[in-house]
Formats: structure tokens, C-alpha cells, sequence
């Protein structure tokens, strides 16, 4: 009984390992169909990109790198006259006097034509606040610029002295209309006298006569005649010390020949203006030292004229 059950028990076992056998030879053969099937895909996948053109290939791979080839048509034509306008102002030599107008003003020109364009024909949100904003700015500094270049207004009896001795010197009409703001114009009737002889004291004004004449004397004799855009009273001012304290009195009488017009500053007053301008301290310095000059050139000639006669 005991050899029957194990020989029984051999033929399940050998039934069994058949029957696995054969299972597992047709999973084999279902997998050796997919495994042929895909290397048949493969190859023809290869035999198909083998068959391709190279330019297609590498395109396929690199579109997002190459160039337009697409080109969209020229713009509107305030496009191309915003960029015409502002092609010109960078071409604006800096030689013409007022170049930094003419080019803010052409640039304002050509951001208003592109405020135009990106609002009426194209609808393009950004490229219209950024023009904007780059108007308004532009119109700041147009504004700013205009406002400093405007010819400064001062009186027509200041318009020739300006003319003949500051503007020679480079002097803006600005800076003389702020130093003429620190005087006061003066009419003298003829016979008037401006200073008298060991009487007005030094260091309380100083002069220039706009129009007119003047006799300037000593101990009742004429020394010299002051004219129209030179200074009264040079010599005393270029005598007293820079703190305008002096005891000094005037050693000469000046007296008004016809009806004259000066115009006359405070010593104290205009010395502390200079003070805070280093150019026109300069000018005005140069200026009362050559008609200083002028007088005592004028004193040696009449003094010569008595001698010979």
C-alpha cells in the first residue's frame, strides 16, 4: 500500500510539472510574439527617420530657436514717423545754441506719435502708459529748460550798459538782472550834487551813470567829466576796506551837468551779493579797476593840457 500511494503521489507530481511545463512554454511564446512585434515597430521607426530629410529632423528639434520666417507688415505710419522724429533729435549737433530744446521737443513729438499709434491702431496697453509716462516727463524737462532759457527783462536805460561792458565779459543777462535788482535807478536834475568835498562820506554807495553827465571837481577845479556807462564814484569804492567801514570822506565834488539817470547800490549790500558770486565779483572788480584807470588817465591828460598852455 505504501509503494502504491508513492507512485500515485509520483504521477501528480510529474502530471504537475507537465502541465507547468506547458504553461509556461506558451507565456514564452506570447512573449517572444510582443518582443518580435516591437523590434518589428523599431525598425521601421528607424527605417522611417532614416528615410526623412536631415533639414526636417533638425528642425523638429530646434524650432524654438530659429529665426522668423514669418515677417509681419511694416507698420503704421505714425510708427515710422515716431521713430524718424526721434532718429532726428539724436542727430541735433550740440553746436546749435539751444540743441537740448529742439531735441526734448522733437522726442515729445515722437512720443506723442507713439501714444497715437499703440492707442488708436494697435490697442497695446503697455507700450501706451510707458509713452506716456516718458511724455510727461519729457514735457517737465521742456518746461524747465524754457523757463532758464527766457532773456531776462530789465529796464531800456539798462539795456546799453549791458551791451557795452557785460556782455563783453560773458555775463548772463540773468546774473545782470539780479545784480541790477540789488540797486535802485536815481534821476539827478542838473545841478544836483551827487557827493560833496570833504562832506559825503566814503563807503555808503557806489554808482554808475546810465545817463546823462557828470562834473567831477576839486577845490573848484574840473578834473574830469563822467559819462555815460562809467562808474561815479570807482576810486572811493576801490579805497575803502572789503568790510565797508570807513571814515574817509569824498576828496572830490560831483556835480550833475544836465538831467542825469544812475544807477546806484548800497556798499554794504551789493559787497555781501558779490560775496556769494565769485563771477560777477570778478567782473565787477575788472571793471571799476579799468575806470579808475580811465580817470586818472584823464586827470594826466588835462594836467599835461595846463601844463603846455
Amino acid at each position: 500500500m505504501k509503494e502504491q500511494l508513492d507512485y500515485k503521489s509520483l504521477i501528480n507530481i510529474t502530471q504537475e510539472m507537465v502541465e507547468l511545463v506547458q504553461g509556461s512554454t506558451e507565456h514564452y511564446g506570447v512573449y517572444k510574439n510582443i518582443h518580435v512585434n516591437m523590434s518589428d515597430l523599431s525598425e521601421a521607426g528607424n527605417r522611417a527617420v532614416a528615410g526623412m530629410p536631415a533639414t526636417t529632423t533638425a528642425a523638429a528639434g530646434a524650432s524654438h530657436w530659429e529665426a522668423c520666417h514669418d515677417w509681419m507688415d511694416a507698420q503704421h505710419t505714425l510708427f515710422q514717423l515716431a521713430n524718424l522724429c526721434a532718429a532726428v533729435s539724436l542727430l541735433t549737433p550740440s553746436s546749435f545754441r539751444h540743441h537740448l530744446l529742439f531735441l526734448r521737443c522733437l522726442l515729445l513729438i515722437s512720443f506723442l506719435l507713439f501714444i497715437l499709434w499703440a492707442g488708436l491702431f494697435e490697442c497695446m496697453l503697455d507700450v501706451l502708459v510707458w509713452n506716456c509716462l516718458f511724455f510727461a516727463v519729457d514735457l517737465v524737462h521742456i518746461i524747465i529748460l524754457v523757463y532758464t532759457n527766457i532773456p531776462s527783462r530789465f529796464n531800456k536805460s539798462l539795456l546799453d550798459l549791458y551791451d557795452k561792458k557785460m556782455k563783453p565779459l560773458k555775463v548772463g543777462r540773468r546774473d545782470f538782472a539780479e545784480l541790477c535788482s540789488h540797486g535802485n535807478i536815481i534821476p539827478l536834475r542838473k545841478g544836483i550834487k551827487y557827493a560833496m568835498e570833504n562832506v559825503t562820506p566814503c563807503g555808503e554807495k557806489v554808482s554808475i551813470l546810465l545817463r546823462g553827465r557828470l562834473k567831477v571837481s576839486h577845490d573848484g577845479v574840473f578834473l574830469h567829466s563822467v559819462e555815460p556807462n562809467e562808474f561815479v564814484d570807482s576810486p572811493e569804492f576801490d579805497s575803502i576796506p572789503l568790510i565797508g567801514d570807513s571814515t574817509e570822506k569824498y576828496q572830490v565834488t560831483i556835480t550833475s551837468s544836465e538831467d542825469s539817470l544812475i544807477l546806484s547800490w548800497c556798499h554794504t549790500t551789493l559787497r555781501s551779493y558779490l560775496a556769494t558770486n565769485s563771477f560777477m565779483w570778478t567782473v565787477f572788480t575788472h571793471l571799476v579797476g579799468k575806470d579808475v584807470s580811465d580817470k586818472l588817465y584823464k586827470i594826466q591828460m588835462l594836467t599835461f593840457c595846463r601844463i603846455q598852455l
